[in-house]
């Protein structure tokens, strides 16, 4: 290679790294997380697009799938963090602060929740924690293993640049029929089936629908 090529390819590197450094900085500086919890697809996605496109999508969060909220808010997770409901019960015992967030409705909450945890309904979920220190560790969880609110709220959790969040994927429902601490007077039928069965009052999540159809 001669010197001109050299000088090329020495200059072609260092404007690459120039700009990922940038993109990288851009992405710390607007306060969504550029660290490795999701690929962006848009160059053009910043804070104030996701916030745009989550009060877009909000009224239909519930019924969306995970896959499709990611699609919309043009962006790529990586695999999901899980805890066990073993883990989860050892987790609270060991630190009664621990930030466990049920995102199911309201109604659902009060009828049956894990005791010791918090209810934010997933529509409800990015203004309430918009204040919050992103370093902070959440667990999140919803109605049982087919219902993938939990999931949704880890996306958007995630795009918000929180960088310590798992999902209970086993649900209010594995965790009551585990005996485990409970609230409520837990009167929904799903909570006491051991096949799947969707609420009675509402339909909680787009997996539930696929189940259905």
């Amino acid at each position: 290679m001669n010197l001109i090529g050299r000088h090329t390819t020495t200059y072609s590197a260092l404007l690459f790294t120039l700009t990922a450094f940038s993109l990288s900085a851009s992405l710390r500086l607007s306060g969504l997380s550029s660290s490795a919890s999701y690929v962006r697809l848009s160059p053009f996605f910043d804070k104030e697009t996701f916030f745009e496109k989550e009060k877009e999508v909000r009224p239909n969060l519930y019924k969306i799938s995970a896959p499709d909220l990611q699609n919309f808010l043009e962006v790529q997770l990586k695999e999901v963090p899980i805890i066990c409901a073993e883990d989860l019960k050892t987790a609270m015992e060991a630190n009664p602060d621990l930030c466990v967030i049920n995102v199911l409705p309201a109604s659902i909450h009060t009828d049956c929740h894990i005791t010791g945890s918090m209810n934010v309904p997933l529509k409800e979920l990015v203004e309430s924690v918009a204040s919050w220190n992103r370093d902070k560790k959440i667990i999140v969880y919803c109605a049982l293993y087919e219902c993938d609110a939990g999931e949704k709220a880890y996306i958007l959790l995630s795009c918000m640049g929180f960088t310590s969040v798992t999902d209970y994927s086993g649900g209010i429902k594995e965790w009551y029929q585990l005996d485990y601490p409970t609230q409520g007077p837990a009167t929904y039928s799903f909570l006491h089936s051991k096949a799947f069965v969707l609420p009675e009052d509402l339909i909680i999540c787009s997996q539930q629908l696929k189940k259905l159809s």
